[in-house]
């Protein structure tokens, strides 16, 4: 097989080690320890890349190890002068790189070179870069350069690679929080992180990535909200890091900025009332899962995932009052603490409940209602909320604009419009509150629930 000099392989990513010279290791410590290696990612899983960028590294290392062993205390003065002019400009070490660069500050950084770049009649000279000062080629390659390809930094210390992978940490996270475990957005969140920046030892992951991770999303038409949702799920991750495994690392997504986007949010419209009774009426004459399902969310305002994730035994229709018993089970968790509740089944929602159990008839109380949509520890609801929508518009029964979630704005505005005090409809809807007061007691009878539920089909039919 063929090897890459100061190449490794893990996790079929290319790493590059290699031995720090005897003469300059006092330079390189971790703790009281001087390192023997350096190591680091070279962010790449192709072979013939990763041989190309080991070239670059061991030419850039060559260069700095040997201003360190023959003239250590100029290279520190011209890095130090450097970084001080970046910091009197306001520019930070990748500025030119990052989405929301300082222009201004990048233009006031060329200008303090301009004897350089023009001649005495103002005519540019092209690329004069290697004509620069020592320390005006160190302030622009810290300014443009990527992480890998910047001058080193004197004073800093190399990175351990005794940190584990960011995958182990992601298991790691899901050991202290089970829920995400079955949450796919979890999963989808950090599985694009680590296609778009690689599976590395969690220390080394700077800045930049997040800043990196962002510009994909957004540069990809995500609206703000979408983002800050992502990041959401990768910050936690780096936290169960610092935190629990007690790695001495910076979070890169701490408060990080989110760009506004060109993408606007799209407001999620509700149904109007009768293109939800149309749908209702057809699916009634289905018994096909998905005709239940939607049946089940257009009385009901339940979220995709608690609906589909429900369990046999969680659909009472033997009592005086007919209702769902949301609560966590082993396919899906809830959103928050108000998610766990009792929602009364009438008019569509009833109907679909009965043919659905009907269906299952036989089945142990523990097994899902709807076996089709959930898998081993989890749910399908990313794909079938795109699945259920195709449906809807495959016998045309809305239009593109409208999506699942309007089932559930739309149960808001009915319950407005019939008159359902503000209390129980976020307690049948599942809506977290504010109020102090909502945290005493135990909540409204489920009598009274279904009395606020009927009152809602009795007011459309006027």
């Amino acid at each position: 097989m063929m090897t890459i000099k100061h190449v490794q392989w893990r996790n079929g990513v290319a790493f590059y080690r290699r031995r720090i010279p005897n003469d300059i290791k006092h330079h390189f410590r971790e703790g009281a320890k001087r390192k023997s290696h350096v190591m680091f990612s070279l962010k790449t899983k192709d072979f013939n890349e990763a041989a190309i960028r080991a070239q670059r590294e061991t030419e850039r290392l060559d260069q700095e190890w040997g201003l360190l062993a023959t003239d250590t205390e100029k290279y520190i003065a011209e890095w130090v002068e450097a970084d001080k002019l970046l910091k009197r400009l306001g520019i930070r070490h990748g500025e030119g790189l990052r989405y929301d660069k300082d222009e201004i500050a990048l233009e006031r950084l060329a200008g303090e070179f301009d004897q350089y770049f023009f001649d005495e009649n103002q005519r540019h000279l092209g690329d004069s870069s290697a004509f620069l000062p020592p320390f005006g080629k160190i302030a622009f390659d810290l300014a443009y350069n990527k992480p890998e390809d910047r001058p080193a930094n004197p004073f800093a210390q190399l990175v351990s690679d005794d940190a584990p992978l960011f995958s182990k940490c992601v298991e790691e996270h899901i050991k202290h929080n089970p829920k995400r475990g079955s949450d796919d957005q979890f999963h989808m969140a950090v599985n694009l992180f680590m296609t778009l920046r690689g599976n590395l030892p969690v220390d080394q992951y700077k800045r930049i990535d997040a800043h990196e991770f962002v510009t994909h999303l957004t540069s990809n038409g995500k609206a703000k909200s979408t983002v800050k949702r992502y990041c959401a799920q990768v910050r936690p991750v780096f936290n169960t890091a610092i935190l629990e495994l007690e790695i001495p690392t910076k979070n890169p997504f701490a408060r990080i900025r989110i760009p506004e986007g060109d993408t606007p949010t799209k407001r999620r419209l509700p149904f109007p009332l009768p293109v939800l009774h149309s749908i209702q009426s057809f699916c009634a004459s289905q018994t096909d899962d998905k005709a239940l399902l939607l049946g089940l969310f257009s009385d009901t305002g339940m979220r995709l995932n608690e609906g589909i994730g429900l369990l046999v035994g969680d659909v009472r229709l033997d009592g005086p009052v007919p209702y769902i018993n949301l609560q966590p089970n082993g396919y899906r968790g809830l959103k928050n603490a108000e998610s766990e509740r009792r929602v009364p089944l009438v008019g569509a929602a009833l109907v679909s409940s009965k043919v659905a159990l009907s269906k299952r008839s036989g089945a142990p109380l523990d097994a899902p209602l709807f076996p089709a949509f959930v898998k081993e520890g989890g749910t399908k609801a990313n794909a079938l909320s795109a699945s259920l929508k195709k449906w809807l518009l495959k016998h045309e029964l809305c239009t593109a604009e409208y999506s699942i979630h309007s089932f559930r704005h739309s149960f808001r505005d009915r319950c407005r419009n019939a008159g359902v005090p503000e209390a129980v409809a976020y307690r049948i809807g599942g809506w977290s509150r504010s109020d102090v007061g909502e945290s005493y007691g135990i909540g409204h009878d489920l009598e009274v629930l279904f009395k606020n539920m009927q009152q809602i089909i009795e007011y459309e039919k006027q």
